[in-house]
């Protein structure tokens, strides 16, 4: 930190007094910023991977891929606090020298009111913003639906959203504007195929099922599909519904051989098998 000249003591006597009475005041001012600075960033960084964490969890998603909003939020809010932390530091240290801060703290408090009237909407995208990537709304890749704007989104930070629509026309949509988000990524990562069959051979059908899921390759599978319900229909037929979750890219090619090692292993066994409408 640097002392403006003429604050400083002019002889010995005064030194002496400077150096036992402000000097310690005004490095402990130094030592106190530099810590806010370094002990920010490690502090600031855990909470948020703690959040994106939780995030991830409840929508089923990788841990992985919250790095990257992580890195993003910790610079921004990083940066927040060593300047707050600076100013504040600042103003303590001229006091401690004699300096009154008053009129410059009424100053910077009419102009820190200016500007926030002015930069409003720039606050309140920065806000929503912060919000957006904590809570893992959506991610980078993502389908989705925000400010009536559908399309994959291809870049996110604390100010804006840019999101490509299926025309290729690329979009820039302040956080501020988005008031619903509708992400169909989760959507599209769902397998589900629904099969019918007669009751007598349900077990049959259960175990021929598994054993064909048991052999799927695993790479793109996020979820293994398994059998999740079991609905009566019509008369003495059951429809089983296999539920699973896989990556987007590769939903529709692991859906529609999982369906022909399905027919071809019913046909095998000589089950019969019915796929209801939209779902064959």
């Amino acid at each position: 930190m640097i002392v403006p000249l003429f604050l400083l003591p002019g002889d010995a006597s005064e030194w002496q007094d400077w150096l036992r009475d402000d000097a310690p005041k005004l490095f402990g001012v130094v030592v106190a910023v530099i810590l806010v600075n370094l002990l920010s960033r490690p502090l600031i960084g855990h909470g948020l991977r703690g959040a994106v964490r939780s995030a991830a969890r409840i929508r089923g998603t990788e841990i992985e891929a919250g790095e990257r909003r992580v890195r993003t939020l910790q610079g921004t809010l990083t940066w927040l606090v060593t300047f707050i932390a600076g100013f504040i530091g600042i103003g303590v240290a001229l006091d401690t020298l004699g300096l009154n801060v008053t009129p410059w703290v009424a100053g910077l408090g009419v102009a820190g009111i200016a500007f926030g009237l002015g930069a409003q909407t720039l606050i309140k995208d920065v806000i929503n913003g912060v919000f957006i990537l904590v809570e893992d709304q959506y991610s980078v890749g993502d389908q989705v639906t925000i400010a009536a704007i559908s399309g994959e989104v291809i870049e996110i930070n604390p100010r804006r959203t840019v999101v490509r629509d299926g025309d290729g026309a690329v979009h820039s949509i302040p956080n501020s504007s988005i008031t619903i988000a509708t992400n169909r990524s989760p959507a599209l990562r769902r397998l589900h195929i629904a099969l019918e069959v007669p009751f007598r051979e349900a077990q049959r059908a259960t175990a021929l099922i598994e054993s064909v899921v048991a052999a799927m390759p695993g790479d793109n599978v996020l979820r293994t599909p398994r059998i999740a319900f079991y609905k009566t229909i019509g008369d003495g037929d059951v429809q089983l519904n296999l539920v699973g979750e896989v990556r987007p890219a590769a939903r529709w090619s692991i859906e529609g051989e999982l369906r022909r090692q399905l027919r071809r292993r019913f046909a095998d066994e000589r089950i019969e098998v019915r796929f209801p409408p939209g779902e064959s």
